[in-house]
């Protein structure tokens, strides 16, 4: 539980760094304000509090910065990411995902990121 918990605060601090322009109109990547849609898979153990908790204190240290947990409306994130690519709607975190040759084309490969060299999965991530 602990390599997923640190894997999904690596990749949100990440993914909020780079700011791919997956803010909200109220604000801008580079004025570190608005949103951050992390989708995630929800289960009894990873529950929306779970992931909640998980990126307040993101949010506390990035005052103006709101991640917005999201729950797949597929099965999983598996199948809704593809959904959401498809409509133009992704989002900007994406829970721990083994991208397949469909989606490794849209994914952002972070990996050359000297801050995630010691991240737990990143070999398996790349």
């Amino acid at each position: 539980r602990k390599p997923v918990l640190l894997a999904a605060v690596a990749i949100l601090v990440g993914a909020a760094g780079c700011g791919g322009g997956g803010f909200s109109d109220e604000g801008s990547a580079g004025a570190g304000t608005g949103e951050v849609r992390m989708l995630v898979n929800i289960t009894p153990n990873l529950t929306k509090g779970y992931w909640e908790g998980l990126v307040k204190p993101f949010e506390d240290a990035n005052p103006g910065v709101d991640v917005k947990i999201e729950a797949p409306t597929g099965s999983g994130v598996k199948d809704t990411l593809p959904q959401l690519l498809a409509a133009g709607n992704a989002p900007d975190v994406v829970e721990t995902l083994m991208a397949d040759k469909v989606l490794a084309p849209q994914m952002l490969d972070l990996t050359d990121q000297t801050w995630t060299k010691d991240t737990p999965l990143v070999q398996q991530a790349a």
